[in-house]
């Protein structure tokens, strides 16, 4: 690999600067200041994908960001085909004052890149584009047929992605599919994940009145931040198991081979409670053990809360209105449709039928068993690259579009994250180690050579 470690050294300074470019665009799909942000960026990385050789398509999707495809053929005509999935829009800023650095400045500080989308996921999948670049330059013709899909809207649900794969099965169609982003493991060793949970997320809202009124009528008039404490409080005991009747019907119970690959990730508990400033962790119906309840028990949380006033100044009420976002994850077996009508059954039965569904959403999970080929093959050229065994995770504890590429493709689906465990995803000062990204360009290419051999 000699030869490709010095090509990738001698052509990362550019590289850099060509991310640089899309990192410095504000493409937030959640907010107003993406509604420029979001088209520009992917109008760069056209650019980019077609300089690259490869064959890119855009597919509007009319009330959402562009969808991109893109294709590089083999010579060989039965090479597997490998698809990379990816997004490009981001997460807003938050709280400016936090960051370390501008959020949409790129800049690197002791071997970091800060900025925005950095390890979420632009400089991730940048470093699959990458792969394809310095492979053609040193070996040639790819040896697998690669295909690219890299969506706008991520962050914000992928609302137009299920509809748009079942669209496009022919186009898309491959052996394994693949993504690179979140975070590898606290150890630092490099991780593959087999899976992430499904998820169910309603946001609701409780109306107690058609207007705040003064507090001195808080002996009178209802109000809506009780009701929905109370509503809340029937959700999970003080145990922590989720109290809404037939929950836990349909979760599989763990394989021997899914609780063998547990047993081998190592115990970062102590780690992560010094970082998060946190003295225990929250029991499981089974066990307190971390590692099981991330990969292996549903969640149900509260998102966020809010009723009344919390601003400068005091403003005394009996608020009105009180709304609340829940996510709860889901593990195999489980469906968001099935959890819905469970939890609509929970709120008649506790009196809320009051309470308004203003939104809901959600996911299937997914879960890859250890022994598929694909699976194997990428914690052999992992464990090769960064010279220690892969950390390989079952699944982990969040959720995303994964589970349709599987469903509706009939391919196994890989999470690769390149990024470092404290990447800062989703919060102030994220970042990308400079390493991380060349080693991810050089486990790219390995892992397209090993796929060709399957």
């Amino acid at each position: 690999m000699q030869d490709l470690r010095k090509l990738i050294d001698e052509r990362t300074p550019r590289w850099l600067e060509e991310l640089f470019g899309l990192l410095c665009i504000p493409s937030i799909s959640s907010t107003e200041e993406g509604i420029e942000g979001v088209p520009a960026c992917a109008e760069l990385l056209i650019r980019q994908m077609r300089r690259l050789g490869i064959e890119t398509t855009v597919h509007p999707t009319g009330d959402g960001p562009d969808i991109l495809t893109g294709e590089l053929r083999c010579p060989r005509a039965d090479a597997p085909t490998v698809l990379i999935y990816g997004h490009y829009d981001v997460q807003p800023a938050g709280d400016r004052s936090l960051w370390r650095t501008d959020p949409f400045t790129p800049t690197v500080q002791d071997g970091r890149i800060y900025c925005r989308g950095v390890a979420d996921d632009k400089g991730q999948f940048y470093a699959h584009l990458k792969a394809t670049e310095a492979y053609k330059a040193v070996r040639g013709e790819l040896p697998i047929h690669l295909k690219f899909l890299f969506e706008g809207e991520e962050e914000v649900g992928s609302r137009h992605l299920r509809d748009f794969v079942a669209a496009h099965r022919e186009l898309l169609a491959c052996d394994v599919a693949l993504n690179s982003d979140a975070a590898m493991h606290e150890s630092g060793r490099p991780t593959l994940v087999l899976g992430l949970k499904g998820s169910y997320t309603p946001i609701l809202e409780v109306r107690t009145a058609n207007r705040d009124v003064h507090s001195m009528h808080g002996a009178t008039v209802p109000s809506a931040a009780w009701r929905m404490i109370g509503l809340l409080s029937t959700l999970k005991g003080e145990d922590g198991k989720v109290l809404i009747d037939g929950f836990y019907d349909d979760v599989r119970e763990p394989t021997e081979l899914e609780l063998e690959t547990l047993g081998t990730i190592p115990d970062a508990e102590a780690q992560i409670k010094a970082e998060l400033g946190v003295e225990h962790f929250v029991r499981g119906r089974v066990t307190d053990n971390f590692n099981y309840n991330t990969v292996f028990e549903p969640t149900c949380n509260i998102n966020s809360l809010k009723s009344g006033h919390l601003g400068a100044g005091n403003n005394n009420i009996v608020p009105a209105t009180a709304r609340v976002r829940l996510d709860m994850r889901l593990v195999p077996n489980q469906t968001p449709e099935r959890i819905h009508e469970l939890f609509k059954a929970h709120l008649h039965k506790h009196g809320y039928d009051d309470v308004e569904f203003l939104a809901q959403g959600g996911g299937a999970p997914l879960r890859v068993p250890a022994d598929d080929p694909y699976a194997k093959a990428a914690a052999e050229v992992l464990g090769e690259v960064w010279g220690e065994p892969a950390v390989i995770w079952p699944n982990i504890g969040g959720s995303g579009p994964f589970a349709l590429f599987t469903e509706l493709l009939g391919a196994p689906f890989l999470l690769i994250p390149y990024a470092a465990a404290d990447q800062c995803e989703h919060a102030p000062n994220e970042n990308m180690k400079i390493d991380d990204f060349k080693r991810g360009v050089l486990a790219s290419i390995r892992l397209y050579e090993r796929f060709g051999n399957l």
